[in-house]
Order: C-alpha cells, then structure tokens, then sequence
C-alpha cells in the first residue's frame, strides 16, 4: 500500500512539473495542407504538404501565373488567416489596400529631422515584437534596438539574415486600443537594408491568443514560392501610413 502510494505522489509530481511547458507542435508529413494565395486580382486554392525536412510540396501542378514569383526582386508578401496575398511590389501592394505609398516614402525620407532613439517606439518594441534565431520561438531573441537606425539595418544588432521565428503582441499591434486599420501598427520586413528587396508583412495571422507573428519563417505559406528564414535585413514599422522608424 505505501509503494501504491508513494507511485501515485510521483506521477502526481511529474504531471504538474510538465504543467505550462510549451511542446514544439510537429506537422504531420502524410497531413494535406490547404491554402489560398491572391495574384493579380486572382485567387488560386492549392493543396501541399509539409516534407521530413520542413519543405512545402505542391501536390498539383502550380498555375503558370504564380511560377517565378521568387524571381520579382520587390515581391511584397501579406500573410493573413484566410490566404496568402503577393504582389509585384510595394507600390502594387498599397493600392490593393487603399494606402499612399508615396505617403510612407515621404515619411521615410524626412526620418533625419527626428531623433534616432525615438524612445517612443524603441521601448515598446523592445518589450513587444521579439525575433527569434530559431524556429518554434527559440534561441537568440533580438532585443537590443538602441535605436530605430537598428531596424534599418539588423547588422548593426548582429541579426542580419538570422531571424527564424517572431512574435508580436496586440499591445504593440494596436497601441490606441482599438483594431481601427489607421490605427494599427504594421511590421514589415525586408530582404535587404533600408527596406529594400522583397517584403512581407504578417498581418492578422494569429499564433496564440493576444499574440501575432510565426513560429517557423521556413514554413511560412509563401515558402511554396519563396522562404524567409534567415532573410530579414531591416524592419519598418507603419502607423497611419507613416514610418515610426525616424
């Protein structure tokens, strides 16, 4: 009877001791995944499933119009629940939604006449958006912006082309409290510094209550055409159309 006992307190111990540790979540390799990605005002439904090595594999041929979607130097990404948007540029991009492009760039080229701590917006991103090194939220977390000169060139914190993973907190997404788009924060990154290249921007795409980002850039819904991990270079960060990153 006290061996039975003292059994029952162990297995007791061990539940509440793994109580709360997060589980790398594991895809299925024979899983089919579904996803929807809009081109040139089209919207294409494509089946895939994720290999032994973390690659996505198309299982039908894929429509001509979204080959060498990877080849566009300034592809601008939009990830949100229901499907994946692409466009040729950013420019492109901003029209489908109804922004002023020239509005953001005007804003980026006035960014001199501000102070470049902007403690404003380096605090909060410092406490809110993380970028992880690994997949799965792991490893290095890049959380050393001084300034918001960092974001314009990630090799200044020593994250250039490392990023594997990221999370950002609807604290920071929505700092008015409200889920308003002018008043929604957008964080957009890009192949190369000062916010050139290709572009991608992870908008509704939830990974845990309160919580938007990814948890593996290499599996991202794009990576059927283009992978982000280890390829981010400078981050910009729009609020009301206007770079806060000045």
């Amino acid at each position: 009877m006290r061996k039975l006992f003292f059994l029952l307190v162990s297995i007791l111990v061990i539940s509440c001791s793994n109580e709360g540790i997060p589980t790398e979540e594991i895809t299925d390799q024979n899983q089919t995944l579904v996803s929807k990605f809009y081109f040139k005002g089209t919207f294409y439904t494509i089946e895939y499933y994720e290999d032994a090595d973390g690659n996505l594999q198309p299982l039908s041929d894929i429509p001509d119009a979204l080959k060498g979607l990877d080849n566009l130097p300034e592809l601008a990404t939009v990830i949100n629940k229901e499907a994946v948007y692409f466009f040729e540029n950013e420019q492109e991009k901003f029209n489908f939604y109804n922004d002023d492009y020239e509005k953001l760039l005007e804003s980026r080229k006035n960014a001199s006449n501000f102070d470049s701590k902007n403690p404003a917006i380096v605090g909060p991103f410092n406490t809110y958006v993380k970028f992880y090194q690994d997949s799965y939220l792991k490893g290095n977390i890049m959380t050393n912006i001084n300034s918001v000169d960092d974001l314009k060139n990630l090799k200044s914190v020593n994250f250039n082309d490392k990023a594997s993973s990221c999370t950002i907190s609807s604290t920071f997404k929505y700092p008015y409290g409200t889920t308003n788009y002018n008043q929604t924060r957008r964080v957009i990154m890009y192949e190369h510094a000062d916010f050139k290249g290709k572009s991608i921007e992870i908008s509704n795409y939830y990974i845990s209550p309160g919580i938007f980002g990814h948890e593996r850039f290499k599996s991202l819904s794009s990576a059927l055409f283009s992978n982000w991990d280890d390829k981010i270079s400078s981050i910009d960060i729009v609020l009301n159309g206007v770079s806060e990153v000045k």
